[in-house]
């Protein structure tokens, strides 16, 4: 049985054994509490966010033990720390109620990033931005249409410049409009994304925030909109940047990966927005009453979603598991996936010399990497 075999069944004892040490404090607490219904929620959530983020953090470390393409291969550490970082957060806003907006603010931030994230990884298994724009680059210029109903109000991008890079240097790549249009699009929702962050906890501060309130005089209805503008229209450049590098993306299979991101950002927040029709329409339960606690029926309908997102991350933490595996990174990835015909010789010179600049590169840092721990 080799080493990676028995730290995952190590691990998995370890955290059967932590299950239950965790069952008998819930229940014991149970008693002390005289069963309140939040306590409940509270520890029946902690079991399922234990248990994604174990799994998580197996997922994980199997990446880290298999580190044979630095660059993609932390995207996807980046990405995958989603689930436990989903659940933790979600957990604390459960237990911490009067700081629910703080912890969700935090949880949807590194949410934006994790779909900026996800971009830099589908550059990244081809080659990095140069090459992608070297591709794009390539011949005739040509352009990129909209799909309905955008197409009506939108023009065409332009795939890359005309005539495409008039240089013979390889280290002097022109990043290709229509890869600046896709990143531009995706790197819009990070940086509203913190800006109305920020904006929500001015508004908090001032009672104008409102959260869940259907209302034009309170912000969230606002910050709830463009939000979702934003990510929506973050979605479809990734989607669109998709679709032209669908061929190149093939051997790391991005359909199950762009699936699984996409479900979990889109539900939880799908999710969300029906939680506060539900609050609106005064259908949550009333407000809970407790010696020393208060909680308003907006803190109920927060608690609510805050504990399904708690049991939904086990289940993406599974999937997760599954497609963004280690085991399509057992070999080096071929990075020299373009195909160059049809490309002029100008251009297949600066996309083959790029591509040995970064062999060079690597083998460089791997030997520097492989010296460094002999020393050690």
């Amino acid at each position: 049985m080799d080493q990676p075999q028995i730290w995952v069944y190590t691990s998995g004892a370890a955290i059967f054994a932590l299950v239950l040490i965790a069952l008998i404090i819930f229940f014991i607490d149970l008693g002390l509490t005289e069963m309140r219904p939040q306590f409940i929620a509270f520890y029946t959530a902690a079991i399922f966010v234990f248990l994604s983020f174990s799994i998580s953090m197996m997922t994980i470390w199997s990446h880290f033990a298999n580190y044979r393409n630095p660059k993609p291969q932390g995207y996807v550490v980046r990405i995958i720390a989603l689930v436990p970082l989903y659940s933790i957060q979600s957990w604390l806003s459960l237990r911490f109620h009067d700081f629910a907006l703080f912890f969700g603010a935090a949880r949807d931030c590194y949410e934006a990033y994790v779909i900026f994230s996800f971009f830099e990884f589908l550059l990244a298994v081809q080659g990095g931005p140069d090459r992608v724009s070297l591709k794009f680059n390539a011949g005739p210029s040509r352009l990129i249409p909209h799909t309905w109903p955008l197409s009506w109000i939108l023009k065409p991008w332009a795939m890359g410049g005309a005539g495409g890079n008039n240089t013979s240097d390889s280290q002097n790549i022109q990043t290709a409009p229509f890869l600046l249009q896709c990143e531009g699009g995706v790197l819009q929702y990070v940086v509203l994304k913190l800006v109305l962050t920020a904006v929500s906890f001015l508004l908090e501060w001032f009672s104008l925030f409102g959260e869940g309130e259907f209302t034009f005089k309170k912000g969230w209805i606002y910050i709830s909109g463009a939000t979702n503008l934003s990510q929506m229209w973050a979605m479809y450049c990734l989607l669109r940047f998709y679709s032209v590098c669908s061929n190149d993306l093939r051997p790391v299979k991005p359909v199950g990966k762009l699936i699984a991101v996409k479900s979990v950002v889109f539900f939880t927040y799908s999710q969300s927005c029906i939680i506060a029709a539900l609050h609106w329409f005064e259908l949550l339960p009333s407000a809970i009453e407790e010696t020393g606690e208060h909680w308003s029926t907006e803190d109920v309908g927060r608690a609510l979603q805050d504990y399904l997102i708690c049991i939904e991350m086990l289940i993406a933490a599974i999937i997760f598991t599954h497609v963004f595996s280690h085991r399509e990174y057992k070999e080096d990835l071929d990075l020299d996936v373009f195909d160059t015909d049809g490309l002029d010789d100008q251009h297949s010179y600066l996309l083959s010399s790029h591509h040995h600049h970064n062999s060079l590169h690597s083998t460089s840092s791997s030997n520097g990497s492989s010296g460094g721990s002999g020393g050690s």
